[in-house]
């Protein structure tokens, strides 16, 4: 997802995944649930796991300009 010229991100909830089997799969998959949720930027807060990751981001949505 790229930066944004307009309006400010707000944070607008989060996303998890589970079952990814490197830190470059599970990036993918958060990535994919951001999408999913229509969030225009995501922040990976964790991530964890030997045999299978998980991790969780807060998406972010544009607040217009006012």
């Amino acid at each position: 997802m790229s930066n944004l010229d307009s309006g400010q991100l707000r944070p607008a909830g989060t996303v998890s995944a589970t079952g990814a089997s490197n830190l470059s799969d599970l990036e993918d998959k958060l990535a994919e649930k951001a999408r999913e949720q229509g969030a225009k930027g995501y922040v990976i807060n964790s991530a964890g796991g030997n045999d299978q990751m998980f991790g969780t981001a807060t998406i972010y949505q544009i607040t217009p300009p006012t």
